[in-house]
């Protein structure tokens, strides 16, 4: 999970948003931003290009794994117009990895 979160601070640092929809998020949310014009790239382009400095970061002992082993939460803290803030990432294991379902 941390590598999964490392992979998408790095990704956002390089905007590289092919690897952040192909790689890092859950299908479901492809699915999502794949119905919005442009699709899932232009949207997280979009949202990079609104953040001072994409940098992710995982709060020590903030990962809880759920029953089963197929979802986690993880608190993480990012910046955004100057302001650190801490929220919880949801993830969901898919094809042997990790991927981002959600933030909030």
């Amino acid at each position: 999970m941390a590598q999964t979160i490392d992979n998408l601070s790095s990704a956002a640092s390089s905007h590289d948003t092919g690897k952040i929809c192909n790689t890092l998020l859950a299908s479901g949310i492809v699915a999502k931003l794949n119905q919005a014009p442009g699709g899932c790239q232009r949207a997280i382009g979009n949202a990079l290009d609104d953040t001072d400095e994409p940098n992710v970061t995982v709060q020590k002992n903030g990962v809880q794994v759920g029953p089963g082993g197929q979802t986690a939460t993880a608190q993480v803290k990012s910046t955004f117009a100057g302001h650190d803030q801490v929220v919880t990432m949801t993830l969901v294991s898919q094809g042997g990895s990790w991927r981002i379902s959600g933030l909030g």
